[in-house]
């Protein structure tokens, strides 16, 4: 009587191993198939690519190795889901356990008060509008506050919101503030430096740049904050003669340096590539506490093309 066959793939050892071992235990036959590849030059072998087995033991142990997978599969989502009951348990205690489950049932993360705002790209939408963004995506967070759960979202799916506010009525009102146009400029550069961490404006940095250089004489004092260094693909630092990185490993480096500038009384600390005019030799702020929360009397903020538009028009006419 014919068998029915099945073709079997090779690729999954276990599947494959477990399948002609019952052929052979059961004394049923079983065919390879084979193709030529190359094994050097102008030379080539056969390789087997696949099994015809008969289908009854085929679809048995296929069937045996999916419940196999999708048992581990349950398993390794278990225990990341105790692991994620865990951790929001202990970071939110006051949480009741409906509360917990849910949230670690959610895609969603699960932050405390010290881990959202601008500096964080993550936060509520009352927040972002302080900042003149509106989201355009369903949440991505959540925020808990005691035993209250609030929305986040992402700046990834940030947009500015619309605005009659020109940048000659913001340059006339901060003026009225400041009474100085370097001092309005440096506002403006501040500001824009820190919203660049929400969206990204890519000619600002070069904007700030020019800033620093035109300010140089302000310079009060100049540090190194961190020198960072790719890695050499090629050798990893293994091969002394090797054309990418002469040995040292570093493929490219560059420095970042923290300029601390004094505009008419007022001190301001920027982070920059362009080296400052004087360097002292010890090293400069830690950089993961740069991006201090906004205080409530920065707040809101006037839109960041806006503000970007103004520290433009006031450079250009400075320089």
């Amino acid at each position: 009587m014919a068998i029915n066959l099945c073709k079997l793939p090779a690729g999954d050892t276990t599947l494959t191993r477990r399948i002609l071992k019952r052929c052979r235990d059961s004394g049923l036959q079983y065919r390879e198939e084979t193709k030529h590849v190359g094994s050097g030059r102008y030379q080539w072998k056969p390789k087997v690519v696949a099994y015809w087995v008969p289908a009854e033991i085929y679809h048995e142990e296929v069937s045996r190795r999916e419940a196999e997978r999708e048992a581990k599969r349950a398993k390794l989502a278990k225990r990341a889901h105790d692991s994620r009951i865990a951790e929001i348990k202990e970071k939110f205690a006051r949480l009741s356990q409906d509360v917990v489950e849910r949230l670690a049932k959610s895609d969603r993360s699960v932050r405390g008060p010290s881990e959202v705002g601008y500096q964080f790209k993550i936060a509520t939408k009352s927040y972002w509008k302080q900042l003149s963004y509106r989201t355009t995506r369903d949440p991505t967070g959540y925020l808990v506050l005691g035993t209250r759960l609030f929305d986040l979202y992402s700046a990834i799916h940030l947009q500015e919101v619309g605005t009659r506010l020109t940048v000659d009525k913001l340059h006339e009102d901060w003026l009225n503030k400041y009474r100085s146009d370097q001092v309005v400029l440096a506002e403006a550069i501040r500001l824009a430096n820190r919203l660049q961490k929400v969206k990204r404006v890519p000619d600002f940095y070069a904007l700030k740049d020019k800033w620093l250089e035109h300010n140089k004489d302000c310079l009060i004092e100049g540090r190194i904050a961190r020198r960072e260094g790719g890695q050499c693909w090629q050798c990893y630092g293994e091969d002394d003669e090797c054309p990418k990185c002469d040995g040292t490993g570093v493929y490219s480096s560059r420095t970042l340096y923290e300029h601390r500038i004094l505009i008419e009384g007022r001190e301001y600390s920027f982070h920059s590539y362009t080296k400052p005019k004087h360097l002292n030799p010890d090293g400069g702020l830690n950089l993961p506490a740069y991006g201090r929360p906004f205080k409530r009397s920065e707040l809101p903020t006037p839109p960041q093309s806006v503000v970007v538009a103004l520290a433009r028009k006031l450079l250009s006419e400075q320089t």
